[in-house]
C-alpha cells in the first residue's frame, strides 16, 4: 500500500464516469461503469468496496457483481491505471428491466434511449482504495448521458451506413419517393476462411419490429439492441454455419407495414397487403449483396419479428426467387389477405414460422396458424412451424414474458425452438384448429435447418 499522507474525497478525485450497455433478451441494460480518476489507482477493490444506487430508471440500489482496475474500455488490467470498473447485476422483473437503456412509448409505439442515468456511488468505511498517496473515502453523485457517455460493445462487430432509394413506390400509385434505410452489416473475420481459400458465406437478413423504427431517433442501434439482434453474430448461432454467416440488419423510418410512409397500417380488408418500403428494401438488399463478394447468392435468408415478420412474407410474395429461405416470427400478415394463388406460387419456398400461442399483439389464429395450415394442405414439403405455449426467459430464467416476444427463442437458440408439426398429421386434420402448441411436438432444429437451405 502507498504511504498515506492525505485523505482524498471521492467527489474531487473522480474525473468522469462512463457506462457500458449490453444486449439482453429484453433489450439493452446498463451493466457496467467505467470510472476515471485523477491519478493512478492502487489498493484492493471488491464488490464490498462500493455501494451503488441509481444507474436505473427508478433509481433503485444496484447489486455490485465485480470491481477491478481496468483500461479506458473497461478491460481488466494489471498495469497501473486511472480507471476502475464496476459490474452490476441485471434482471427483468415486473415487466421492468434493471438498468434499462431504452424506454418504450405507448404514444409513439417506439423505443428510444433514456436521456440519462443518475449515479450515487459510496465507498465502504473500510475501503483501501488510493489515488496516488491519497486514501479515498466518501460518496459522489454523477450523471451518465445516453447514448453519448455509454459504450456499446455488442454492436462493434457491425459496420453501419444508410441506403437511399429514389424511385417509384407501388403502394402509393407509383409516385417517385426518396426513402432512406439504415443498414448494419457484419461479415465473419478472414480467420473463418478454410485453408486459405475464399469461402462464400450465407447472408442472414433481419427486419425489426414496429418499436425499432427510426421515427423518433434515427439510430440503427435501436434496431440492433431492441430485440438482441446482436446475438446473430455471436458464436452460438454463427457456429451453425461452417464458414460463419454474414448478417444484414435494416431499419426503416416508421414501420414495415406502413402503406404510405405516414405510419398508416394497411392490414384491414381482403386484399394483397403492401408496404411503402418494398422497393427501397429490395434495392438496399441488392446493393449490399453486390457490394460484398463474400456473400453466397444462393444462401440469402430473410426473417424478422412482428412487423419484420410481415415484411418477410411481403417480400416472399413480391420477390420470391431472390431468397433461399424465410423465417417470419410472430408475423402479422393477415391470412385473409393471402390468396390461394399466393399460397400455390410460394409453397415450394423453404419457410419456418415461429410464434407463441398466447401472443396478444398478433393473434396466431388470424395469421400464422391458418397460413401454415394452408401451405401444408397445398403440398408444401419444406414449410415448418414452431408454436410454443408461452415465452419464458433465459437471461431472466423462468420469467414469463409478454407472449409476443417469441423472437427471444430464435435469437437465443432456445430448446423451446426444437419443435415442429408432423406434416402428415396436418394433412389429415380437418381444419386449422389442429395447429396448437400441444400438437407442435415433432423434434426440430431451426438453425440447423436454416443453415442447410440453398436456392437452386
Amino acid at each position: 500500500m502507498p504511504e498515506e499522507n492525505a485523505a482524498g474525497d471521492l467527489r474531487t478525485e473522480v474525473k468522469g464516469i462512463r457506462g457500458v450497455v449490453s444486449a439482453y433478451e429484453w433489450g439493452p441494460s446498463l451493466d457496467k461503469l467505467i470510472i476515471e480518476f485523477t491519478g493512478r489507482l492502487s489498493g484492493a477493490v471488491s464488490p464490498a468496496t462500493f455501494s451503488l444506487a441509481g444507474a436505473s430508471l427508478k433509481g433503485q440500489k444496484r447489486t455490485v457483481r465485480a470491481a477491478y482496475f481496468c483500461d479506458e474500455n473497461g478491460v481488466p488490467t494489471d498495469a497501473k491505471t486511472c480507471f476502475l470498473a464496476i459490474e452490476m447485476a441485471v434482471g427483468y422483473k415486473g415487466y421492468t428491466a434493471t438498468g434499462a437503456a431504452f424506454q418504450y412509448s405507448l404514444i409513439t409505439g417506439c423505443n428510444t434511449w433514456v436521456k440519462h442515468f443518475r449515479i450515487r456511488l459510496t465507498l465502504a468505511p473500510d475501503a483501501e482504495l488510493f489515488v496516488g498517496r491519497m486514501k479515498l473515502s466518501g460518496a459522489l453523485k454523477g450523471r451518465i448521458l445516453v447514448p453519448r457517455d455509454v459504450l456499446l460493445p455488442d454492436v462493434r462487430p457491425f459496420a453501419t451506413d444508410s441506403y437511399t432509394y429514389n424511385g417509384p413506390v407501388a403502394s402509393i400509385g407509383g409516385t417517385v419517393c426518396e426513402i432512406k434505410l439504415n443498414r448494419a452489416f457484419y461479415a465473419p473475420s478472414k480467420g473463418s476462411f478454410t485453408k486459405g481459400t475464399y469461402d462464400k458465406k450465407p447472408l442472414i437478413i433481419w427486419l425489426h419490429g414496429a418499436g425499432e423504427g427510426a421515427a423518433i431517433q434515427d439510430d440503427i442501434n435501436i434496431a440492433l439492441l431492441g430485440n438482441e439482434v446482436t446475438a446473430l453474430v455471436k458464436d452460438k448461432i454463427q457456429s451453425y454455419f461452417p464458414t460463419g454467416a454474414c448478417v444484414l440488419v435494416l431499419q426503416c423510418k416508421t414501420m414495415w407495414m406502413d402503406r404510405d410512409g405516414q405510419h398508416t397500417y394497411n392490414h384491414k380488408g381482403s386484399r394483397i397487403q403492401t408496404s411503402y418500403y418494398t422497393e427501397a428494401l429490395m434495392e438496399a438488399i441488392r446493393d449490399t449483396v453486390s457490394s460484398h463478394r463474400e456473400i453466397d447468392r444462393s444462401r440469402i435468408y430473410l426473417g424478422g419479428c412482428s412487423n419484420g415478420g410481415y415484411m418477410t412474407l411481403n417480400l416472399m410474395y413480391t420477390c420470391p426467387g431472390f431468397f433461399a429461405a424465410f423465417f417470419p416470427i410472430c408475423e402479422s400478415y393477415l391470412d385473409l389477405n393471402v390468396s390461394d394463388d399466393m399460397i400455390s406460387s410460394t409453397k415450394d419456398n423453404p419457410i419456418w414460422f415461429v410464434q407463441s400461442e398466447d401472443d396478444p399483439t398478433v393473434k396466431p389464429k388470424y395469421c400464422a396458424q391458418p397460413t401454415y395450415f394452408r401451405y401444408i394442405k397445398a403440398g408444401a414439403s419444406n414449410t415448418h412451424f414452431t408454436l410454443v405455449p408461452e415465452v419464458r426467459g433465459l437471461d431472466a430464467p423462468g420469467f414469463k414474458y409478454y407472449g409476443h416476444w417469441s423472437w427471444v427463442y430464435v435469437l437465443k437458440d432456445a430448446d423451446a425452438l426444437r419443435r415442429d408439426f408432423s406434416p402428415e398429421e396436418v394433412q389429415a386434420a380437418p381444419s386449422a384448429k389442429y395447429i396448437t402448441a400441444a400438437n407442435c411436438k415433432e423434434p426440430a432444429d431451426f438453425w440447423t435447418w436454416l443453415s442447410m437451405q440453398r436456392k437452386g
